[in-house]
C-alpha cells in the first residue's frame, strides 16, 4: 500500500493524494477499474501545477511508464499528460499499450479513465488474442470492466483494415495460423465486439481464400461462422469455375472454415458458367468453391435462362454437381422455353414445353470443352402438360433454312427428346390430343397436295406425311400414346 502511494506521490507531488490513492487501490480486483501508477526511470521528467480545485495536471516527458495496480495492463509512451479534474490522460508519441484483451500501438492515445476508454489516433493497430488485427487511422477501445460494461468494444470510425484469424480451440498459436483461416475485411466503420462479433458499414469489402464480396454493411460472427450482407451485396466465388450472386441481403454460412450455404433474399441473381438464375430467393450449396445445388423461389417466380433456353416456374431446383448443371427441376406452372435449330428451321418463336411441374435433363458427360454450354438431352412436362415445337419442313433445304412445321401436343405427361438441339421425339402419355401442320409451298413448287393437320382421333398423334429421310434424321417428328 505504501508502494502504491509512493508512486502517486511520485507523479503528482502531493501528500494529500496518499489517502486516495490507497482507497482506490484497496477497491480495486483484477480487471477492474485502472488505478495508474507510473515508475519512474532516470530520464523521466515531471511537472506538477495545482489547479482551483486544489487537484493537479501533470505533465510527463522523457520516456512514460505506466500501469494499473494489480492489473496485466501496461502504458508506455514517449510524453504524457495526466488531467486529474477530468480524469484524462493524454499520452504522445509511439505510444503502446497493452492488457490481456488487446494490444494497441498508435502515435497518440487518450484514455479516459472514467468510463475506461481509449481513443487512439495515427497509424493504429490493434492485435486481438485470436491474432486478428486491425489497422485504421482512429480508433476506439473500450475496455471489458466490471460495473462500466460486460464485453470489450473496438471501433473504427474512419476506413480500416481488419484481418480476422478464424479458428477453433485446437487450433495453432496465433504465429503459425495460415492465411487459409483469415478473413481480410476492409470498411467506412468497424466495430469490433469482444474479438468474435464485427459489424461493419460503408463500401464493404471481404476476401477470403474462397470468395471476395461486398456490400454497404455487413455482420460477422466469427464463433457461429456466420455472415450477413445487407444492401447492393454481391459474392463472387474465387475458384476455378468462379460464379456471381448479387442481391439485396445475401446470408454466408461455413463450416469448419469452409464456405458451405450462401442464401440470398430479394432481388438475387446467381450467374455461372452454365446457370443464369433470377429469383426473390436463392438458395446455393456449396463445395469447394463451387455450387453443387441451386435453389429459387418467391412471388415473383424463378427463371432460369441461358443462349439456348428459358426455364420459369414458382420454384427451380438445380442439380449441378461440379459446378455443371446435371438437372433442372421446375415445380408450379413451370415454362420452359428453347432456340430452334437455326441452321434448318427459319423462325422468330421458340418451342416451347409446359406443364404442372417440368424436369430437364442435361449431358455434361459428353461435354468435353468446359467453355461450352451443356447439351439439353431431355425435357419431361407433368400434370397438364402441352407442347409446341417447330421442324424442318419437307422440300429442297439447299437453299437455306426455310418456314418451319408446327407439332403441337397437349397431355397428362410429356416427354421431348432432344438431339443436338433439336427436337428429335416428342412421347404423349394419357389425354394425347394435338396437330401438326406444314407451311404452304405452292408458291415455290407449284401445286401440290394440301398441307395436312392431325387432332386426337389422328393415330399415334399428328404425324406429317411419310417422306424420304437422310439416314441421320430421326424417322418421325413426334409420337403420342
Amino acid at each position: 500500500m505504501r508502494r502504491a502511494a509512493a508512486c502517486w506521490l511520485g507523479l503528482l507531488g502531493v501528500a494529500a493524494r496518499q489517502a486516495l490513492a490507497a482507497q482506490a487501490l484497496a477497491a480495486q480486483v483484477p480487471g477492474g477499474r485502472c488505478v495508474l501508477v507510473f515508475d519512474n526511470t532516470p530520464t523521466t521528467r515531471l511537472t506538477s501545477v495545482m489547479t482551483p480545485s486544489r487537484r493537479y495536471n501533470s505533465f510527463i516527458g522523457g520516456g512514460v511508464r505506466g500501469r494499473c495496480e494489480g492489473q496485466d495492463v501496461t502504458i508506455k509512451s514517449d510524453s504524457a499528460e495526466f488531467y486529474e479534474d477530468s480524469n484524462v490522460l493524454y499520452l504522445l508519441g509511439t505510444v503502446r499499450y497493452r492488457e490481456p484483451r488487446a494490444n494497441l500501438d498508435a502515435r497518440r492515445l487518450t484514455y479516459y479513465l472514467g468510463d475506461e476508454r481509449l481513443f487512439a489516433e495515427g497509424d493504429v493497430l490493434v492485435t486481438m488474442p485470436s491474432g486478428t488485427t486491425m489497422r485504421g487511422p482512429v480508433m476506439e477501445y473500450f475496455r471489458a470492466v466490471p460495473g462500466v460494461r460486460r464485453e470489450s468494444r473496438l471501433v473504427a470510425s474512419q476506413r480500416s483494415r481488419t484481418r480476422l484469424v478464424e479458428r477453433d480451440t485446437a487450433a495453432a498459436p496465433r504465429d503459425t495460423v495460415a492465411r487459409a483461416d483469415t478473413v481480410l475485411v476492409i470498411a467506412d466503420r468497424t466495430v469490433s465486439v469482444n474479438d468474435s462479433l464485427v459489424f461493419l458499414g460503408g463500401n464493404v469489402e471481404i476476401e477470403r481464400t474462397d470468395l471476395k464480396a461486398t456490400s454497404d454493411s455487413a455482420f460477422l460472427d466469427s464463433g457461429r461462422e456466420f455472415g450477413q450482407l445487407v444492401r447492393r451485396a454481391s459474392v463472387k466465388g474465387t475458384g476455378k469455375q468462379a460464379f456471381t450472386l448479387d442481391s439485396r441481403l445475401i446470408d454466408l454460412f461455413s463450416k469448419e472454415r469452409v464456405l458451405t450455404r450462401v442464401v440470398a433474399k430479394d432481388s438475387a441473381h446467381a450467374v455461372s458458367q452454365d446457370l443464369d438464375l433470377t429469383a426473390d430467393t436463392i438458395h446455393l450449396d456449396v463445395d469447394s468453391s463451387r455450387i453443387e445445388r441451386a435453389r429459387a423461389w418467391g412471388p415473383t417466380r424463378a427463371v432460369a435462362v441461358s443462349p439456348e433456353r428459358r426455364i420459369t416456374a414458382d420454384s427451380l431446383d438445380v442439380r449441378m454437381p461440379g459446378q455443371q448443371v446435371r438437372e433442372v427441376h421446375a415445380m408450379g406452372t413451370a415454362h420452359a422455353e428453347m432456340q430452334p435449330d437455326s441452321a434448318r428451321v427459319k423462325s422468330s418463336e421458340r418451342d416451347w414445353v409446359k406443364g404442372d411441374t417440368l424436369v430437364a435433363l442435361f449431358d455434361t458427360l459428353a461435354r468435353t470443352d468446359t467453355s461450352r454450354q451443356p447439351r439439353l438431352r431431355q425435357m419431361v412436362a407433368t400434370g397438364r402438360a402441352s407442347s409446341f415445337y417447330q421442324v424442318a419442313a419437307r422440300g429442297d433445304t439447299a437453299r437455306g433454312p426455310r418456314p418451319p412445321a408446327i407439332n403441337y401436343v397437349r397431355g397428362r405427361i410429356i416427354t421431348v427428346a432432344m438431339d443436338s438441339a433439336e427436337v428429335r421425339q416428342v412421347t404423349v402419355i394419357d389425354k394425347a390430343t394435338g396437330v401438326y401442320l406444314e407451311p404452304d409451298t405452292t408458291a415455290r413448287a407449284g401445286p401440290s397436295a394440301p398441307p395436312r393437320a392431325g387432332g386426337a382421333d389422328a393415330p399415334r398423334g399428328a404425324r406429317p406425311p411419310a417422306r424420304p429421310a437422310p439416314a441421320s434424321a430421326p424417322s418421325r417428328p413426334g409420337s403420342s400414346r
